[in-house]
Formats: C-alpha cells, structure tokens, sequence
C-alpha cells in the first residue's frame, strides 16, 4: 500500500530514507532516533540504519517489535519489506534471552547462584546456553559450569564477555549491578557562577533519570547521547548527585580536565580540594579524580601491566 504522503521509505537492507521537506519530518525522526541510527543527512534525504545494536538499545528501553513496527508502518510510505519485519521482531526479542547477575542474584530470579560474589551468565534455556558454549571465543571467558543454563564469569571479564556475545549476535542484559564507592556528598549548586538560579534542564534531568534508573540493577551505565552544547558534563554532575559517591572521570584531553573541574566548582558544593587532577603534568588522586583516556591506558610496554589503572 502506498501513502506517498508520509516521509520514510523503508528498504530491504534496513535503511531507511527521511524526507526533510515533509509536514512529519520532526516526528519522524524523532522516532527513529529510538531505534535506527543516524548515517548522513544532507539537504533533502537523512539517512538512518536498522542495526541489531540500535534494537538491542531500544529493547534495553523498553521498547517492543509491536511499538517499532507500529511506528514504521505510521511513518513510512510504503510496506515494511518482510525481511526487514521479521528481522526487527528477531533481533528484538533475542535481548533478554541471556542476562549477567550478581552472585546472590540468581536465587531471586529463580535459578543458580554463583560463589563468591562474582557474575553468572544465565540463559533462558539450554539449548541457548548450549549453543553460546559452542562459540570458541566465548568458550574461553565462561567459568565454572552451575547447571545447564547457567555458569559462572569471573569479573574481570564482564565486559569482554558481553563485547564477544554482542558480535556473536547475543546480546547480554546486565543485571549483575556494581560494588558502591565511598560516600561522597555533592549536590548541584543552586546559584549559577554570573547570579541568579541554577537548575538541570528538563532533558537533562531526564537523561539523569534515565541512566540511573531509580538504583536498579539495570541502570548505572550505558552510553549517554547528546548533541554538542547540550550540556553533557551537567548530565554526568547530576548523575553523581544521585550517587552521592566518590568519582572516577575520564576525559578526552587535559584541557577537557581542567574544564571538568571548573565545572564542578562553579556547578556543585563540591570544594576544590576534594578534586584531583590526574594527568601528566600532577598526579592527585582525590574523592573526585578526572583523568584521561590516555593517562589511564598509558604503559612503557606491552608486556607489562598497566600502572595507571589502581585508579
């Protein structure tokens, strides 16, 4: 059926066209943009891709095959190609199917429990668990074997485990939480640096709202995305007023380090000389410590470990 009208074209290698000079052009993208991802966009044609990341990210969400087909089909000015349907229901419903608890975790959701605190992998059944033992890289990062839907992952691999799984076509829900820090109190500055009030934007609060997800196990990591100048570095302060715990940051530059610290200064009650600046010039480690990529990874050699990393 076609509804020329509407501003999508869908095609069979999960691309899909977005007409700029559409009336729907706004809401268009802004659905997409839960579960495609961006490619180009020049003057008249914006270009997304259906990925089985961009659907695991949006089944991490929440999201449901009914809601994005329904969303395609409202938007689109013609059929959904039957490739492309049956594998968005596919790649959907595959997250879930394996999830990475705490030690004590899997007695709550009704299966094994792993020793010693550390991780269990845990597949819906075993034929799954089955097939995932018949991956030769992932073979090499599973512990212990529990029962035959389950066994144990020494933390040290987690993400590694879950990196291979995802190229394997498995992706990993991460319920296995993280150990809590020090406490550290922090809150957001009620007065900005130049005068009157001071406040998270409501995006941002929601950005915040989303990454921590009230506590849960589910939330507390992820990839936060946002356009430049939005205010990034305030969603990362708000994150940290909601753990009230002491930080690591990575940056990309010590100029990008010395701009965090400004930031924390002006934007939060957090005083100066609980934050430490570690780089090649000083190397302070502090309750709030920010350093680089670089500095963190940084080694004289390959054989031998990395010195930066007690951070």
């Amino acid at each position: 059926m076609s509804r020329r009208e509407n501003p999508l074209v869908i095609q069979s290698d999960y691309t899909v066209l977005l007409e700029v000079d559409n009336p729907n052009f706004e809401e268009a993208r802004a659905v997409l943009s839960t579960f495609a991802e961006l490619l180009k966009s020049p003057e008249y044609f914006h270009t997304y891709q259906i990925t089985p990341i961009s659907l695991w990210n949006a089944a991490a969400s929440k999201v449901t095959v009914e809601h994005v087909l329904q969303q395609l089909e409202q938007y689109s000015k013609y059929d959904i190609p039957v490739n492309v349907r049956h594998g968005i229901a596919d790649y959907i419903r595959r997250y879930g199917r394996l999830k990475l608890l705490s030690g004590g975790a899997g007695a709550a959701a009704g299966g094994a429990t792993g020793a010693g605190g550390g991780l269990i992998l845990q597949a819906d059944d075993a034929l799954l668990m089955a097939e995932i033992r018949s991956i030769k890289a992932v073979t090499a990062l599973l512990g212990t074997k529990i029962d035959g839907r389950s066994c144990q992952i020494s933390l040290f691999n987690r993400g590694l485990l879950k990196s291979t799984l995802i190229s394997a076509g498995f992706p990993v829900e991460d319920l296995g939480g993280y150990s809590a820090g020090d406490a550290l109190a922090i809150e957001i500055a009620t007065q900005a640096p130049g005068g009157g009030s001071f406040a998270l934007r409501e995006y941002q609060q929601q950005a915040v709202e989303s990454f921590y997800a009230g506590g849960r196990p589910e939330g507390g990591s992820g990839v936060i995305v946002m356009p430049c100048g939005s205010g990034k570095t305030i969603v990362g302060i708000g994150v940290m007023t909601k753990l009230q715990t002491e930080t690591l940051i990575l940056s990309t530059n010590i100029t990008a380090v010395r701009q965090w610290i400004e930031e924390l200064c002006e934007k939060t009650t957090l005083p100066r000389e609980l934050i430490g600046e570690y780089t090649g010039e000083q190397k302070q480690i502090m309750p709030v410590t920010i350093t680089t990529y670089q500095m963190l990874t940084h080694r004289t050699s390959t054989d031998e470990d990395f010195p930066h990393m007690a951070l």
